[in-house]
């Protein structure tokens, strides 16, 4: 009888083994097989350096426009003004037209911009004007709830962008961020970094 008992105990403890077993294989394998979600990026905007007419971008306070002359950018308000470094202000024009996005969000409606941090009733953060007409705006919002190293930006239609939360940065300049510095000074702006 005893023998029985051990036997059946042991029957006990390998049904509850296998289910066990079962169990952890039903939660771990969607898991383990799970496919990686696609690396591509999604291009936000597509235009060529030289098809920009000009750019203006609104940082603490300021709204600066530069227009393109050739191959190189001057300040809109202040065109006889030398001591800008304009390759600041094409490192922005190249952010603009390379910007990418990670995902995007249908958006239903405009009212809800709110929740991502972006006002439609302000002036774009960014605008970059094509010799064609064609406007490429940009607001940025707020950082990402799940990944901190992301920021919601909105182009004007009907969608919302999740992009780098570096690319802002490369848009925050004033125009005395942008002057070149004497070589007693602190350098030049720096580029976007």
């Amino acid at each position: 009888m005893g023998s029985t008992k051990k036997k059946g105990k042991k029957l006990i403890i390998l049904g509850a083994a296998l289910l066990v077993f079962v169990a952890a294989f039903l939660i771990l394998n969607p898991i383990l097989n799970k496919k990686p979600e696609p690396s591509e990026t999604i291009p936000v905007f597509s235009f060529e350096q030289t098809d920009v007419d000009h750019i203006t971008w609104r940082y603490n306070g300021e709204v600066n426009t530069f227009n393109r002359a050739d191959d190189s950018y001057v300040w809109a308000e202040d065109p006889a003004a030398e001591d800008i470094d304009w390759a600041n202000v094409k490192y922005m024009v190249s952010a603009m037209r390379f910007l990418s996005a990670k995902k995007t969000i249908d958006l239903p409606s405009k009212d809800e911009l709110g929740h991502y941090g972006i006002d439609p009733s302000e002036e774009p953060d960014v605008a970059c004007v094509l010799k064609d007409g064609t406007v490429n705006q940009l607001w940025f919002g707020d950082i990402t709830e799940l990944d901190k190293s992301y920021i919601y930006a909105w182009t004007g239609g009907d969608t919302i962008y999740i992009i780098t939360s570096y690319t802002e940065p490369k848009f925050q300049f004033t125009i005395d961020d942008l002057r070149i510095k004497d070589e007693e000074g602190e350098g030049s702006a720096a580029a976007g970094a």
